[in-house]
């Protein structure tokens, strides 16, 4: 088994881009309970949590190549949990609204990437205020948006 190094945030991305499973493993155990504790915020749901912290790690490994210049590891990694987190959340079984982001040929990667969170963010809130209402009015919007009916 090799012996984890201490490294730099520069090295660490850099590492990491060249395939260092060392690296991975350093940002895991340096940013992993971070995470954890700030996706523990936004969902009770501790499976989904976890799930999702994996997948932050599994992602950064598959896209290792095509990562930037990170300077900022726990900022960085805490916006990919948020992001995905909030995709896990706003699956397709939620309500008809949060499916529907915004489109545009015209935005680069980045527009498309904020305009997916604000899209995902406002689902979440919405899926949050539904949960207020009372059950007639849960009721009502059950059949209006799920079944069709008007």
């Amino acid at each position: 088994m090799s012996e984890r190094m201490v490294y730099n945030q520069t090295d660490c991305w850099k590492g990491l881009q060249n395939g260092d499973p060392v690296a991975l493993g350093y940002l895991y155990d340096t940013y992993a309970g971070i995470l954890f504790e700030k996706a523990a915020v936004m969902t009770d749901n501790r499976d989904l949590v976890k799930d999702t912290l994996q997948d932050v790690f599994i992602n950064i490994w598959f896209y290792r190549k095509s990562l930037g210049n990170v300077l900022h590891s726990q900022h960085y990694l805490v916006k990919v949990m948020r992001h995905l987190l909030l995709k896990k959340l706003n699956t397709p079984s939620s309500l008809p609204t949060e499916k529907m982001i915004l489109v545009c040929p015209d935005l680069n990667a980045e527009e498309k990437m904020i305009s997916s969170d604000l899209s995902l963010e406002t689902g979440s809130r919405l899926r949050h205020a539904v949960t207020h209402l009372t059950e007639k009015q849960q009721s009502v919007i059950q059949l209006r948006f799920y079944d069709g009916l008007s």
